[in-house]
C-alpha cells in the first residue's frame, strides 16, 4: 500500500512539474530570412548562404563554402 501511494504521489508530482515547463523563446537563428541574415556577407572567396541540408529549426540552415585556396576559420 505504501509503494502504491508513493508511486501515485511521484506520478502526480511529475505531471504537475511537466505542465509548468515552457519553451524559452529563440534569441537568434541562422535560419531566419530577415535583412540582417548572414547571406553572402563574407569575402575572400568564401560564401555564406542558406541551405536546406541540415536544417534543425525552420526550413533552412547555414552553409559555409570556402574557395579552392581559401582558409576556413574565424576572422579576428
Amino acid at each position: 500500500m505504501k509503494s502504491y501511494l508513493a508511486g501515485s504521489a511521484a506520478l502526480v508530482a511529475m505531471l504537475v512539474g511537466a505542465a509548468a515547463v515552457q519553451a524559452r523563446p529563440q534569441i537568434y537563428s541562422f535560419e531566419t530570412g530577415t535583412p540582417a541574415a548572414p547571406d553572402d556577407f563574407f569575402g575572400l572567396g568564401a560564401s555564406v548562404a542558406r541551405s536546406t541540408i541540415g536544417a534543425t529549426s525552420g526550413p533552412s540552415s547555414l552553409r559555409y563554402a570556402a574557395g579552392n585556396d581559401g582558409f576556413v576559420g574565424a576572422r579576428t
